[in-house]
C-alpha cells in the first residue's frame, strides 16, 4: 500500500492519506485552526421506513430500513457491522404512543447479546421516546443491533417515517 503525507497548500491542510499522491484518497487531515477531519470515520444514521408493529410483550429487532447516512456501508439488515476494533458511541430512539401505566423498553445488543437498556412508563396515554445510548468497545465484525419491548397489552404500532424520525438508530466510532 502506497501512503502519503502532505500540506495542501490550497486549502492549507495537512492530509494523510491513501495512493503516493497528495489528493488521492484523504484519510485524515489537519486545517490551520487544529480541526481535524477523518472522513472516512465509521458512521451510520437510520431509520424506521414506516411504522412497525410489535407484539406484547414480546422483544422484537427493530427493521431500520431508510438509511439518512451510512459513510462506509457498514449498516444492512437492520444491524450495523464494525468494519475495524474500536470504541463505538450508540444512540437509539423508539417511540410509540403508550396508553397509562404501560411502557416501552429499548435495548442495545452486541452480536445478539444486550449490552444496554432503558424503559419508559407513560403517564397517562402519551407519546413516549424511549432512548438508549452506549459506549461498547467492539471488535471488527460485532454487530449492533436494536430491539424494543412493549406491554399494552396487544399489538402496538413503533412511529416512524415522521420528520423528524421518532424512531431512529446511530453509531459512530469514537475511538
Amino acid at each position: 500500500q502506497d501512503f502519503h503525507i502532505g500540506l495542501d497548500d490550497s486549502a492549507d491542510d495537512l492530509v494523510i492519506g491513501l495512493g503516493a499522491a497528495l489528493g488521492t484518497t484523504t484519510h485524515m487531515s489537519f486545517d490551520e485552526a487544529g480541526i481535524v477531519s477523518m472522513p472516512l470515520q465509521p458512521f451510520a444514521h437510520t431509520h424506521l421506513d414506516g411504522n412497525q408493529t410489535i407484539s406484547d410483550a414480546t422483544s422484537t429487532t427493530m427493521s431500520f430500513a431508510l438509511e439518512i447516512s451510512d459513510i462506509n456501508a457498514d449498516f444492512g439488515s437492520n444491524k450495523f457491522t464494525c468494519p475495524v476494533d474500536g470504541v463505538y458511541l450508540i444512540k437509539a430512539q423508539v417511540s410509540a404512543i403508550v396508553a397509562d401505566q404501560k411502557m416501552v423498553q429499548n435495548m442495545i445488543n452486541i452480536n445478539g447479546t444486550e449490552h444496554s437498556r432503558s424503559a419508559q412508563k407513560a403517564s397517562g396515554t402519551s407519546r413516549l421516546y424511549g432512548q438508549v445510548m452506549g459506549i461498547v468497545k467492539a471488535d471488527a465484525s460485532d454487530y449492533i443491533e436494536v430491539d424494543s419491548y412493549q406491554n399494552s397489552g396487544g399489538s402496538l404500532a413503533m412511529t416512524g417515517n415522521a420528520s423528524p424520525s421518532y424512531t431512529h438508530f446511530m453509531v459512530v466510532k469514537i475511538a
